[in-house]
């Protein structure tokens, strides 16, 4: 099985937080979203959400992205 991975880019700070996984970008955008509502972020267009590879859970392996992909800048509650 496999899954996409996903990281949130920080502009402020310029650094990327945890990396986690989604099935796909929509999923990501919705847990994106989630996240900052529920975090009470303040400056949300401070933060980007982008995909950097996929991990296959069957053979451990990770798929890198060429480079990261910006899936979204301002969440839409």
């Amino acid at each position: 099985m496999n899954q996409n991975l996903y990281t949130i880019f920080d502009n402020l700070s310029e650094t990327a937080g945890p990396i986690w996984t989604a099935q796909n970008d929509k999923v990501a955008v919705r847990n994106f979203q989630n996240h900052i509502i529920e975090s009470k972020v303040t400056h949300a267009d401070d933060f980007q959400l982008y995909a950097v590879g996929s991990f296959d859970f069957n053979t451990m392996m990770i798929d890198p992205e060429a480079s990261p992909r910006k899936i979204t800048e301002v969440p839409h509650a």
